[in-house]
């Protein structure tokens, strides 16, 4: 009986393995193959489906084999072979030997590999760089279990005997054993099972990780200054059109005190908000529309439903404000959406963006203001 069960618990072991290794190429992120950096449709390209084919066939001759050879064991192995350290080894041999396929397929994959940029080499502006596997899953959750079997393996070969012990199991009523099992290194088999157990959760969980990390995108936003010259934008416009770059955000504070030169406290240092920068940062807007088609949110000075529909019409998506919350408190946003909806019904339209950039080249000229 005890020679059966510790077949099963090594049977089980196997397919709990078995069946995590077809499943891994299926929930890992897109552009990463065998732990290789790949473009993101690599997967789906005959040389891809090739790779992943290749391996999940090696995953189940691996399986195969190590059913025949437990089987063998069970057959034809003696009764003591089961209480002997070989009873740690075996798992150690089940987790280990499914890594030669994935080997074979990562030595593959490296065919398709995207060049990814030297360590010394900054990341471009904005940039997103292809992200290596450890990026996402530390090196030391593939280490970690089996280093913790490897531990439980040694302390169980080392502190419990080969030979098996006789072990009281009943007892009469005056206290006297009636009853008796014999247990080994084999009954204790169980705490390297519930490693095993450990492992395949945590290389589970690691993989749901790096599947959620590649599903989930956070837009990234570059915010501009207002103090800029043309010189500058032109350079930051050239350089955004290389990345993939969700948007700007026009604009932030401004160091210029031109709008409140005369004015107390007009010398001090800092960034300055509000309806002093609207006109500065809204012309930027402007200025900035006309040199990409990203989406921009508008930001600066915005203080009523007049100034806010002047920065969709300079070519803001989407308007943010902040100094004058402080000022007008939380009614303000009301006030603003009701303006602007009056506006688009009065001239007929059925959305904001129907006026988004329709003044931009005025506002970007200096012609207007607010």
């Amino acid at each position: 009986m005890a020679t059966l069960l510790a077949v099963g618990i090594q049977g089980l072991v196997m397919v709990v393995i078995t069946v995590i290794s077809l499943l891994m190429p299926s929930m890992t992120r897109r552009d990463l193959l065998f732990g290789v950096t790949v473009a993101h449709n690599a997967r789906e390209t005959a040389e891809g489906k090739a790779i992943i084919r290749r391996y999940r066939l090696g995953v189940l001759l691996v399986a195969v084999i190590e059913a025949i050879g437990l089987a063998l064991l069970w057959l034809l192995a003696p009764p003591h072979f089961w209480n002997s350290l070989w009873i740690v080894i075996i798992p150690l041999v089940l987790v280990l030997i499914p890594d030669i396929p994935y080997l074979l397929a990562w030595r593959s994959a490296r065919a398709l590999a995207i060049a990814l940029p030297p360590a010394s080499t900054p990341a471009p502006s904005a940039g997103l760089r292809p992200r290596r596997y450890a990026d996402y899953v530390p090196l030391i959750w593939e280490a970690l279990p089996l280093a913790l079997i490897a531990l439980t393996a040694s302390y169980l070969a080392f502190t419990y005997a080969a030979a098996p012990a006789i072990i009281p199991t009943h007892f009469d009523a005056a206290g006297n054993p009636n009853a008796f099992s014999t247990k080994s290194i084999g009954s204790y088999f169980m705490l390297v099972w519930t490693q095993l157990f450990l492992y395949a959760l945590i290389t589970f969980l690691s993989v749901l990780t790096v599947r959620a990390k590649a599903t989930v995108r956070v837009p990234v936003f570059l915010k501009l200054a207002p103090d800029l010259d043309e010189a500058a934008m032109d350079g930051i416009a050239k350089v955004i059109a290389t990345t993939d770059l969700d948007g700007l955000i026009v604009s932030n504070t401004t160091i210029t005190r031109d709008p409140v030169a005369g004015m107390e406290n007009a010398s001090e240092s800092g960034g300055l908000s509000g309806k002093p920068l609207f006109n500065l940062a809204t012309r930027r807007l402007a200025q900035m529309r006309q040199r990409t088609s990203l989406p921009i949110i508008g930001v600066g000075g915005i203080h009523s439903p007049e100034s806010a529909l002047a920065k969709f019409e300079a070519g803001a998506n989407a308007i943010q404000l902040y100094t004058a919350l402080v000022f007008g408190g939380l009614d303000l946003l009301d006030r603003i959406k009701r303006g602007l909806a009056n506006t688009v019904r009065a001239e007929g339209k059925s959305n904001i963006s129907d006026v988004v950039g329709r003044r931009a080249a005025e506002w970007a000229k200096g012609e207007l203001s607010l």
